[in-house]
């Protein structure tokens, strides 16, 4: 997948929870994909606590490039 420009990163589990709402206002959800230091796609938040178990922080958060037509099946991704 080619991702757009980086718009923000979590440098931390702390930096998600205290600003993740502040962070995502003004974006659409699914135009934007959060991704870990390992590739990982963070779908919500029991990624973002394994992540923070596992070291893989910052997560930066990309719009998905103009015109792409993705279509997540997230469930798949729960098991990690």
């Amino acid at each position: 997948m080619k991702l757009g420009p980086k718009i923000f990163e979590f440098t931390s589990f702390k930096d998600w929870v205290q600003h993740a709402t502040r962070r995502y206002a003004g974006y659409t959800l699914s135009r934007t994909i959060a991704v870990d230091q390992d590739g990982q796609i963070c779908g919500w938040g029991e990624h973002f606590m394994i992540d923070h178990r596992n070291h893989a922080y910052p997560i930066e958060v990309f719009w998905i490039r103009r015109g792409a037509r993705v279509r997540f099946n997230l469930d798949r991704f729960k098991k990690r």
